[in-house]
């Protein structure tokens, strides 16, 4: 398979036009924001069009300054959405509903042999509660790096 790298303005708005037509599209991520979920230049993510959208899901956004993202969602607060990156310890991202481009619905592992990550997993998606979201990160990296966690 012949590998194309396009930047983000150009693909991103294309992905978004397949999937909103009902397609999917695997795309390969880029960054580290998301670790240790989602490595950058490693692993894929098979985007959807979403039906709905809830806290823990992860999504292809534009965010302010034109930027794209693939984060997920924090919080939501009527038709405003709160992302932030898994790997991130501060930060977060405002859009709107309509600036969502797509839903990640599984996380392809590249490692030896492919794996695959359901992303609609209640334990992937994480706990909610005020504090509970980095004291959960806090410990499945700690978990992650003692070899007791594989993704």
């Amino acid at each position: 398979m012949k590998t194309m790298i396009m930047p983000n303005e150009v693909l991103l708005p294309a992905v978004g036009e397949i999937v909103a037509d009902g397609g999917s599209v695997t795309l390969k991520t880029k960054g580290m924001s998301m670790m240790p979920f989602i490595r950058g230049d490693r692993d894929c993510v098979v985007l959807v069009k979403p039906s709905e959208l809830n806290t823990g899901d992860i999504v292809l956004a534009k965010v302010h300054g034109g930027t794209y993202v693939l984060h997920r969602i924090f919080s939501i607060e009527g038709d405003r959405l709160v992302l932030m990156g898994d790997g991130n310890l501060k930060g977060k991202e405002k859009c709107m509903v309509t600036d969502v481009l797509a839903l990640a619905v599984t996380i392809v592992k590249e490692k030896v042999g492919k794996s695959y990550i359901n992303c609609s997993l209640t334990c992937f998606k994480g706990i909610k509660g005020k504090n509970d979201e980095f004291i959960c990160r806090l410990y499945i990296i700690a978990g992650i790096n003692l070899g007791c966690i594989c993704l």
